[in-house]
């Protein structure tokens, strides 16, 4: 039988122990194992090195272009803004050159339907008559122009006051009933006022605005015999007014546009209803700068209702610029 060949080691304890030839050999082959592992970790990591470093460049890359965006969107943005204020001051200089000879073509046509000038068969009546309501309605427009044109450019100043709520919105009413009663409108108009007076830190000049847009709005909108109701209400720590119309409605898809500039729904566009698409802009700004919320609720072909909340407790102060460039 053949005799196993042993080697003499150190052991740990300073002697010497015997081990066969095969043991070393597996210890040789298991070293040799762990020695390619390692190299194979150490080739591994290499490439994730190397990976990491190519995804620097690009990362570094791609921040020096996003930098580089940065600066031309500024530099865009920078141009837009100038260019959106030079058109503010167009449409402001355009419309103040509009109005002054549009009012003296009012004036006129007022004067012939007065007789001033001798008396009109039927026919000449109408056909003044005609003139001056487009007159009117070129006036009204060129004064919407001028609002949208301060609003953007920040130049609307606000003189605030505490004012009764309720007694704003009644004698906007009492107006309302003459308008419609002057121009045959078949709409009746109700009003719910608040219990007792509801003061609230307010420009009555601009709220004024905004309501009778609302107001002018609900009118025009509503169906022959059609009812507009007009509600003040004190809710919590705010005044809340709101006008509801039981007119055309508006879809689901135009509401998140409606407060836009010169936007119409499709179903008042496609009609015989005028209009310019500024009054909901004008007063969605006009509620904004007294920093309360105008809000829609609607279906198309069930009516409207628009309501305005104030605040009660507004820090009060003289005057403030509006600076909204846009409204959401």
């Amino acid at each position: 039988m053949a005799s196993i060949k042993k080697t003499k080691i150190a052991d740990g304890a300073g002697g010497v122990k015997k081990i066969s030839k095969h043991q070393l050999r597996s210890k040789v082959d298991e070293l040799d194992k762990i020695a390619k592992q390692l190299v194979k970790r150490d080739l591994e990591l290499s490439q994730v090195r190397e990976k990491q470093e190519a995804q620097m460049v690009e990362m570094d890359r791609i921040a020096k272009m996003l930098v580089r965006r940065d600066f031309e969107l500024l530099q865009a943005n920078e141009t837009l803004r100038e260019l959106d204020s030079a058109k503010s001051q167009f449409v402001s200089i355009a419309a103040h050159q509009l109005r002054t000879p549009l009012s003296g073509i009012k004036w006129l046509f007022k004067m012939l339907l007065a007789g001033d000038y001798g008396d009109l068969n039927s026919d000449q009546k109408e056909v003044v008559e005609r003139g001056y309501q487009m007159v009117i309605r070129m006036i009204s427009l060129v004064s919407d122009l001028l609002d949208v044109a301060r609003i953007e450019s920040g130049k609307i100043e606000y003189h605030f006051q505490k004012m009764d709520i309720a007694e704003i919105v009644a004698g906007l009413a009492q107006e309302q009933e003459k308008i419609i009663k002057k121009e045959g409108a078949n709409v009746l108009l109700g009003i719910t006022g608040a219990c007792g007076p509801l003061f609230a830190d307010v420009d009555k000049d601009r709220l004024s605005m905004a309501l009778r847009n609302l107001l002018d709005n609900a009118v025009k909108y509503s169906r022959a015999g059609g009812v507009v109701n007009i509600s003040v209400a004190r809710e919590e720590a705010f005044a809340m007014i709101e006008i509801k119309d039981g007119g055309i409605g508006i879809s689901e898809s135009d509401i998140p546009k409606l407060f836009g500039k010169f936007f119409r729904g499709e179903n008042a566009s496609g009609g015989q209803l005028s209009g310019t698409g500024l009054g909901l802009f004008i007063a969605k700004s006009i509620v904004g700068a007294h920093d309360g919320t105008l809000t829609v609720e609607s279906k198309l072909g069930q009516g409207s209702s628009f309501v305005i909340k104030l605040p009660l407790d507004r820090p009060q102060g003289p005057s403030s610029i509006s600076n909204m460039l846009y409204v959401q």
